[in-house]
């Protein structure tokens, strides 16, 4: 359609247009205005028993450690493996997570491979509130323990030969609150383009039954 079609089609519609660009402006207004999103990251590592005889049937290779946090991930996973992400530096507000937690082991291969070189396992919480993603993080760090715990005691590791938790990352608190630039952009753009096709589709059902009025 030429720029006069479309200005004759607004003029047509004009009542449809007001409404369109009213919804547009409310939801670009609310997108400028979301709340921001709290996340939390942090990375344990697991460490091996001082004991130089110490014997524990879970490290008894050199992929031992590196393995047992594969373990560990995937047991607070409830059994389902993490995302592949593209970098180690995505963050769990970037895959759009806003209230949950992201357990991961750290992978320096990419999203399209695998290459697990440490023994560690890196945790992100996400929410709407401070509190709730510090008390989610807490929450998972302690549950983490807890399974590495249950899988020692399946296998009857002694106690001193067990691996332990270190925090090698103590957790960071962050603020995320995107681009509201981008966001009132995306909804105007958004609002436009509904709007545009309901003019569309309302104006030619007009005309369809503007044909097949009878005269007379």
């Amino acid at each position: 359609m030429t720029l006069l079609e479309w200005v004759h089609l607004a003029a047509r519609q004009w009542l449809l247009c007001v409404i369109g660009a009213a919804a547009s402006a409310c939801l670009a207004v609310a997108a400028a205005g979301s709340d921001p999103v709290y996340w939390s990251d942090a990375t344990v590592r697991l460490v091996p028993p001082t004991q130089p005889d110490a014997s524990n049937i879970l490290i008894s290779s050199n992929e031992g450690l590196i393995s047992l946090a594969g373990v560990l991930a995937l047991e607070a996973n409830r059994g389902s493996r993490p995302r592949q992400l593209a970098s180690d530096t995505v963050s769990i507000v970037d895959v759009g997570v806003t209230e949950g937690r992201l357990i991961r082991q750290p992978n320096s291969g990419g999203q399209w491979a695998t290459n697990f070189a440490e023994s560690a396992v890196n945790i992100q919480t996400a929410s709407r509130t401070p509190a709730l993603a510090e008390d989610l993080m807490s929450h998972t760090l302690a549950e983490l323990e807890g399974i590495l715990t249950k899988v020692q005691d399946r296998y009857e590791v002694p106690a001193q030969h067990r691996v332990t938790l270190q925090v090698a990352q103590d957790p960071t608190l962050r603020t995320s609150v995107g681009s509201r630039s981008r966001s009132t952009g995306a909804a105007l753009a958004l609002g436009a383009l509904a709007t545009g096709g309901m003019v569309m589709w309302v104006d030619q059902i007009q005309l369809r039954r503007r044909r097949f009025i009878p005269l007379g």
